[in-house]
């Protein structure tokens, strides 16, 4: 019954299109998996033959079955655009950005332990220095332009999920004041007119 009703519809002639083309090559794979599924029949084998896809090989298919077989290895050249830790345009911007807050010495330090956390390596010893700012001068997490800072580091490095939300729980107490919208949104609009 199932089979019947894949043969009912373009279905199969759609899975020979995604394995064949799909420019994301897990999807060409997962159609190919597919495919091998429908032909684990001697009706899907039918049904695949007549959408000019051959599995089974027979000596007189050899032409046909090399065509899909080159179909599907054939990938599309994609321009390198590179990655971004080489894009120094971005850098620039970023580095713009943290000069514009105008942050003192010890927030700098603090910033740069927050960027620590995105390299597992270094996130080791950031997490017992920030434990002992926080321990010591929590209300530097207090600050506008310092969270600003980091909001461009969130944006720009790649952290993993519990390290955002040790983040977050450093700045708890700012981002949960009942005022940090409004001065928030007016600190960043001051900088970014700068």
């Amino acid at each position: 019954m199932g089979l019947e009703l894949i043969a009912s519809t373009d279905v199969v002639r759609n899975i020979i299109h995604l394995a064949e083309s799909a420019e994301n090559l897990t999807l060409r794979g997962t159609a190919l998996y597919v495919l091998g599924l429908i032909a684990r029949t001697d009706e899907g084998k039918q049904l695949l033959a007549k959408n000019n896809w051959m599995i089974h090989l027979q000596p007189e298919d050899k032409g046909r079955a090399e065509q899909n077989i080159r179909k599907v290895l054939t990938i599309p050249f994609v321009e390198f655009k590179g990655d971004a830790t080489k894009n120094d345009e971005l850098w620039e911007k970023v580095d713009k950005t943290i000069k514009q807050c105008g942050l003192t010495e010890e927030k700098q330090r603090v910033l740069k332990m927050i960027g620590d956390l995105s390299n597992h390596t270094t996130q080791k010893g950031a997490i017992p220095d920030l434990k002992k700012v926080n321990q010591t001068n929590p209300e530097i997490f207090m600050d506008e332009k310092l969270y600003y800072c980091v909001v461009v580091l969130l944006e720009n490095y790649s952290f993993k999920l519990q390290a955002r939300k040790y983040i977050y729980q450093l700045f708890e107490k700012l981002l949960s004041s009942s005022n940090f919208i409004v001065s928030y949104t007016k600190a960043v609009a001051n900088l970014e007119s700068q």
